[in-house]
């Protein structure tokens, strides 16, 4: 019982940030790529803040590569998911973008030798089909209006790139603590989500 009230209220906060960035983006700040710089210089910060909890004594630098990639993929993630969320409703972006978890069972399944069994597989693929139901469907009876194929394709791909950072922080979840862990994929996120200052208006959405 304890487990279920968490998951409902980890999805329920998931829920109530995703509509405030859609609010964000939409009624502030305009541009979904100017938010995600914005955010990636927050977690450049929080990894920084970290640094000093971080223990490196007995890590061999794979170790601390994987962990900065983990933040990587994390960072693509929300480039993804936010850019989409800038021209899309937030109800159609969300179901696509929580099917990472379909995508860490799956990597799982082939590299940790975890099991999955058939009817496991049977729901994933259900699962994919109705985020993707959600997503394409017109808005109304009488509308054509959905999320596009290309933008599906993002989200999924947005999706894929967070399971895979989930995956890399599973695979060395022993060798690593927490805080360590947490400052090396924030900095490997910040940065990725920064780097879109480079494109043209971040800059200045930025300043303004």
């Amino acid at each position: 019982m304890e487990l279920v009230v968490f998951a409902a209220a980890s999805a329920f906060t998931f829920a109530l940030v995703s509509v405030l960035d859609k609010i964000l983006i939409s009624d502030y700040i305009g541009s979904g790529k100017t938010f995600v710089a914005a955010v990636g210089g927050a977690q450049i910060l929080l990894g920084l803040a970290s640094l000093p909890l971080v223990t490196f004594s007995g890590l061999d630098t794979s170790t601390i590569i994987v962990a900065l990639l983990s933040g990587v993929f994390s960072g693509t993630y929300l480039i993804g998911m936010f850019i989409i969320m800038e021209s899309q409703d937030v109800s159609r972006v969300v179901p696509v973008v929580s099917t990472y978890p379909i995508f860490v069972a799956f990597l799982a399944f082939l590299f940790l030798d975890e099991q999955v069994s058939l009817f496991a597989w049977i729901f994933v693929i259900v699962t994919v089909a109705g985020a993707a139901m959600v997503s394409l469907a017109p808005k109304s009876i009488n509308s054509t209006e959905g999320v596009g194929i290309m933008a599906l394709v993002f989200l999924l791909l947005a999706s894929m790139s967070f399971g895979l950072s989930q995956f890399l922080s599973k695979t060395i979840a022993e060798e690593m603590n927490m805080e360590t862990q947490f400052s090396l994929r924030a900095l490997g996120g910040g940065i990725t989500c920064v780097s879109l200052i480079f494109l043209p208006g971040v800059r200045q959405g930025l300043k303004s």
